[in-house]
């Protein structure tokens, strides 16, 4: 897919860390993020009226479109900007659970009973991106519209560096570099926090207790940062 436009990065994904660290700033710059740069209701609508136009247009082909069977079942054909046909003929999509990202829409005169529970920017990240099943990696939409399935807008990325973009503020480099590697930072912590209870000299069976809650509470943190 050497020829497939990719994102302002020209990267499916980040496989060097370095390589997302170089481009986190902009990432999170063209990300909309709650209670900051966060587009206005009006402005949402208006551009998913925008986009509904392009995904269920009916043209063959529209201009810098280019088409791929799916991987997963060659019934599938998938476009480089967003759309779908299944046996060679267009899907229509909506966001018919109204969580912000497409799906396709059974047709009345398609006898088969298509795929309608796969978001579209799946379609998309494993035809042109290289995602597969199982490989941990999040679909990212660059500009946070879920309604824009292009491949320009789409980039893989491992949970940290996720959820460091949809971050509400932006993170320096040391706060990145930590961020990107929990593990560090928990140990980090429980060095330091085992200095402090032994310098007070609380008795084990206290200082254990403080332990497990220390990890018990990275963990639920990990899982949720």
């Amino acid at each position: 897919m050497s020829d497939i436009k990719l994102n302002f990065t020209g990267k499916a994904s980040f496989e060097e860390k370095n390589d997302f660290e170089k481009f986190y700033e902009e990432l999170w710059k063209r990300t909309p993020h709650y209670n900051a740069d966060w587009p206005s209701d009006e402005e949402i609508e208006n551009k998913k009226r925008e986009y509904k136009k392009l995904y269920n247009s009916d043209s063959e082909k529209l201009e810098n479109e280019r088409w791929e069977p799916y991987s997963d079942d060659t019934r599938y054909m998938v476009s480089s900007l967003g759309r779908i046909k299944f046996n060679k003929k267009i899907v229509k999509q909506d966001d018919k659970n109204k969580k912000g990202y497409l799906v396709l829409v059974q047709p009345d005169d398609e006898q088969e009973v298509i795929n309608t529970s796969t978001y579209v920017y799946t379609f998309v990240a494993k035809t042109f991106l290289g995602k597969k099943d199982g490989d941990g990696l999040h679909v990212h939409h660059i500009d946070n519209n879920g309604y824009d399935c292009s491949v320009e807008n789409l980039i893989l990325l491992t949970p940290e560096q996720h959820r460091a973009v949809h971050r509400s503020r932006k993170l320096n480099k040391e706060q990145l570099k930590d961020f990107l590697n929990p593990q560090r930072r928990y140990s980090e912590e429980r060095v330091k926090l085992h200095q402090i209870i032994r310098l007070i000299k609380l008795p084990e069976s206290v200082v254990h207790g403080i332990m497990v809650s220390f990890i018990l509470i990275s963990y639920q943190q990990k899982k949720t940062i």
